[in-house]
C-alpha cells in the first residue's frame, strides 16, 4: 500500500521511498522523518483534499498526494 492509499485515523511502517523519488524531494522527505522503519499516521485531510498531515516521529507534517504516492508502506492497520 502507497502512504497516499492510507484512510484516515490508520497507521503503517514505511518500508521504502520509492526509487522513482529521487534528488532534492527524496531528501526532503528523510529529513521530515519519512524513513523505512517509522510509524506513520494520516490524521488529517484539508477540505479540497490535498494536503494530508500525518503524524511521523511525534511530529505533524503535512505533504501532498504526489508525495505520499512515493512512500511504500509494509504493515498497515486499519481501524474499523
Amino acid at each position: 500500500m502507497l502512504l497516499c492509499d492510507l484512510p484516515l485515523s490508520n497507521s503503517g511502517i514505511i518500508a521504502e521511498i520509492l526509487p522513482e523519488c529521487k534528488g532534492p524531494q527524496r531528501n526532503r522527505l528523510l529529513d521530515l522523518g519519512f524513513t523505512p522503519g517509522a510509524r506513520v499516521i494520516a490524521e488529517m485531510r484539508s477540505p479540497s483534499g490535498e494536503p494530508t498531515a500525518y503524524r511521523i516521529k511525534n511530529t505533524l507534517i503535512a505533504i501532498r498526494r504526489e508525495q505520499a504516492a512515493m512512500i511504500r508502506l509494509q504493515d498497515t492497520e486499519l481501524s474499523e
